[in-house]
């Protein structure tokens, strides 16, 4: 498996947007092309991507804004693929190329126990959502 960072013209956006529409709520045809066409494309924000035999099976979304500190915006890996560490290594590989030393991410309740697994610190948070558990991950990227 490599990671690398995504480029429009040798990568398949039709993959990047499945994935992606595993991250976000709600995802429709219009969201996902905004959410491309607007928020990666900043320097502000980077999409890297797990391909693996030539396919690409995960995505990781930074804002790096305030780079060393950065905020993961979007992470998926494909639901046949996932239970093998591809997620967790998204992020530890990622942040080192990145250069980030400190993470977080807000996330739901489905979504809370991998984040936990991989050791961040976990805050409940007030949700903008009626009904939904939100969450602040968080975590110190030094070793």
């Amino acid at each position: 498996m490599i990671i690398e960072e995504f480029d429009r013209n040798r990568h398949s956006l039709s993959d990047i947007k499945d994935l992606l529409s595993m991250a976000v709520g709600n995802p429709t045809p219009d969201k996902l092309k905004q959410l491309m066409n607007e928020f990666y494309t900043g320097e502000n924000h980077t999409l890297f991507i797990a391909i693996d035999n030539g396919k690409i099976i995960g995505i990781i979304g930074f804002d790096i804004n305030n780079k060393p500190n950065g905020v993961i915006t979007h992470l998926a890996v494909n639901s046949e693929r996932r239970r093998q560490g591809i997620g967790s290594y998204l992020i530890s590989h990622t942040v080192k190329l990145i250069g980030l030393t400190d993470i977080e991410v807000e996330t739901d309740q489905e979504a809370v126990g991998f984040y936990n697994a991989c050791k961040f610190e976990i805050t409940e948070i007030v949700s903008q959502y009626p009904g939904v558990r939100r969450f602040r991950c968080s975590k110190n990227m030094i070793e």
